[in-house]
């Protein structure tokens, strides 16, 4: 008989036939979870597409993608993984699959990285290098580390509930030497498929906050860089068809998602929640990581007064 490894990721328990880095294993207390998926991994390719696909095919939902492809039936909360490399597959299965997943169950994966103060949840939305990481990494110094990269959203009642997968932080080696002079600890690092390395909080003496209980989205600040800036600087985001763009572009895998997708998403009871009840502020930051460090501790006493 096959073993079975069994994790939390996001609000879910993920069955799997074979051994998952980083994710933590899930406590026998929550085996009765409604939200379980299963998941079966295959060391073999059955997709070529030199880029990613997403498309329909009766129940199931297929990704086709040069690294890994998956299979999955929404209905029986099943997903096939088909891969070469195991880096690939870790690098990959978080973020569209569980995006597809999500919007299954009527919930949105964010792209976004976030800390917790209290129990509440802020999360920081960013371009590319903008350096969501970077900002919210030397924001651990003050408090925990709750999501990095992606954030699962989900509503109870009048909360929008946040849950996390638990991945170590991903990022280059610049941000790195910002916070730690380790420099074996970054070497010898699994590698992330954008050659940055996954590094443990736990390496970098960083808190990462306990995914177990229900944790409140409060507020969603879009970071931008500012060249010549000194310091941040922090602008409400009140008008509604910018907040509706900014937030749907950072859904993640917006523009791998099918034409119906998308229109469910902005059609959502929790979308059109967010955009009502949350707020949204644009965080202009400096171009230069010691002054991201030198504010960080501004920043954080600026949430505790302003935001929580």
């Amino acid at each position: 008989m096959n073993e079975q490894y069994v994790y939390n990721c996001y609000k879910f328990i993920l069955k799997s036939n074979i051994p998952l880095s980083f994710l933590p294993k899930c406590n026998e207390n929550f085996f009765m979870s409604d939200c379980i998926i299963d998941l079966s991994c295959h060391n073999e390719k059955t997709f070529d597409n030199e880029k990613i696909y997403c498309t329909k095919n009766n129940k199931d939902y297929i990704i086709e993608s040069p690294l890994t492809s998956y299979v999955i039936d929404v209905e029986n909360n099943r997903i096939k993984a088909y891969y070469k490399n195991k880096n690939e597959l870790e690098s990959t299965l978080y973020n569209l699959p569980f995006s597809i997943l999500a919007h299954n169950c009527k919930d949105i994966l964010l792209h976004a990285s976030s800390i917790e103060c209290n129990k509440k949840i802020i999360a920081f939305c960013a371009d590319k290098g903008v350096g969501k990481t970077t900002f919210v990494s030397h924001l651990t110094k003050f408090t925990n580390v709750f999501s990095d990269d992606t954030l699962y959203l989900t509503r109870t009642n009048n909360i929008i509930s946040c849950f996390s997968n638990s991945m170590p932080l991903k990022m280059n080696f610049s941000t790195f030497k910002s916070l730690s002079n380790e420099d074996n600890i970054f070497v010898t690092a699994k590698e992330s498929l954008q050659g940055k390395k996954f590094i443990e909080s736990r390496c970098l003496n960083l808190g990462f906050g306990n995914i177990s209980g229900i944790f409140n989205l409060k507020c969603i600040f879009f970071l931008r860089r500012v060249r010549n800036k000194i310091g941040i600087e922090v602008k409400n985001i009140d008008n509604e068809l910018q907040k509706k763009s900014l937030l749907l572009n950072n859904v993640v895998g917006i523009s791998y998602l099918l034409p119906e997708h998308v229109k469910n998403i902005l059609n959502s009871s929790l979308f059109i929640y967010i955009i009502q009840n949350i707020p949204f502020k644009y965080l202009d930051i400096c171009d230069d990581l010691f002054c991201i460090h030198q504010c960080s501790e501004k920043f954080y006493y600026y949430i505790l007064n302003e935001v929580v």
